[in-house]
């Protein structure tokens, strides 16, 4: 089961767009009033769905718990990743005034860590030296280290390499004085 089936049966009216391979994200705004998609990097409405304000927040609720969380009034923004690096973010009431939110940006392609390396997104020697430290630690130390971005397109690729995928360490979580270390 992809990462993907696990949170399909609570967005069928939008399921052809996050299973497109040409959309890299979908966002659900206003309560389901307004839906965009990401493609080829640019922005998009898509004027013609429209979801009903009761069954998105059952979605994301249900979503939350899929990824062994909670959303609620409470509790009300959701920062999830699935098991192949997607992230999932959702806000309900009180912080989402104009009603639920949700934002699913998928992965569409994986990188391996020779891709990371031809395109100039990481040196042969610091990939040697972070996989020369062990792959968690290394993983943590590259996500205190890059961008954003850099941190998306490298997920997926050392994702393909750890042991484990409950063994995910992200920047929040660095050990103090980790990035101190040299190689």
């Amino acid at each position: 089961m992809s990462s993907l089936d696990r949170i399909l049966p609570f967005l069928r009216p939008i399921e052809d767009l996050l299973t497109d391979p040409q959309i890299t994200e979908v966002m659900v705004n206003d309560g389901g009033r307004h839906v965009f998609v990401e493609r080829d990097g640019v922005v998009e409405p898509v004027a013609t769905r429209v979801l009903e304000t009761r069954n998105l927040t059952v979605a994301i609720k249900n979503i939350a718990r899929a990824c062994g969380d909670e959303i609620s009034d409470v509790q009300p923004l959701l920062d999830a990743r699935l098991e192949d690096g997607s992230r999932v973010a959702a806000m309900v009431p009180p912080c989402a005034v104009a009603g639920p939110i949700l934002t699913i940006r998928k992965f569409t392609r994986r990188y391996s860590l020779k891709d990371l390396v031809a395109v100039g997104t990481v040196t042969p020697e610091l990939l040697s030296c972070f996989l020369g430290i062990g792959l968690n630690r290394s993983r943590a130390a590259l996500n205190a280290l890059v961008d954003v971005s850099f941190a998306k397109r490298s997920a997926g690729a050392y994702a393909l390499h750890r042991p484990s995928p409950r063994s995910t360490t992200s920047s929040s979580r660095v050990a103090p004085g980790l990035g101190k270390r040299r190689c």
